[in-house]
């Protein structure tokens, strides 16, 4: 459990970095790999869930097709917002010289979200 040191990134910088690598890249140039490695997965599971299950299902119906996909888009900008939050918030503290830990979550709606996958995940709101 290490604390985050300074390292001069603009939270806006780390945003743009997760919006551009499925919210990993803003993660790992703070120094958060693993919770990155983490949000990353759960963002882009249910994605390929949804391609492989819309494909069986148009089978039977473009309409039966296209809803697992539609569910999945959802899900992946839902939660890509919440991890452009979350980064945007841990680089805000990181630069203000506040602990944050190498797997600390600052936003209470992704943290509830990721504590089911990442047993070591801790708010620090």
């Amino acid at each position: 459990m290490a604390n985050l040191p300074k390292k001069g990134l603009h939270p806006l910088v780390a945003v743009a970095a997760n919006f551009c690598c499925l919210g990993l890249a803003g993660y790992v140039l703070l120094g958060q790999t693993r919770k990155g490695l983490f949000v990353c997965l759960v963002a882009v599971v249910p994605l390929l869930a949804g391609a492989f299950s819309g494909a069986l299902l148009g089978m039977l119906s473009w309409f039966l097709g296209a809803l697992p996909w539609l569910v999945a888009i959802a899900w992946g900008a839902f939660f890509g917002l919440l991890a452009m939050v979350d980064v945007y918030q841990v680089a805000e503290a990181v630069e203000k010289d506040q602990a944050v830990d190498e797997n600390g979550y600052k936003l209470d709606v992704l943290y509830k979200i990721m504590v089911k996958v990442d047993k070591s995940a801790i708010l620090q709101a």
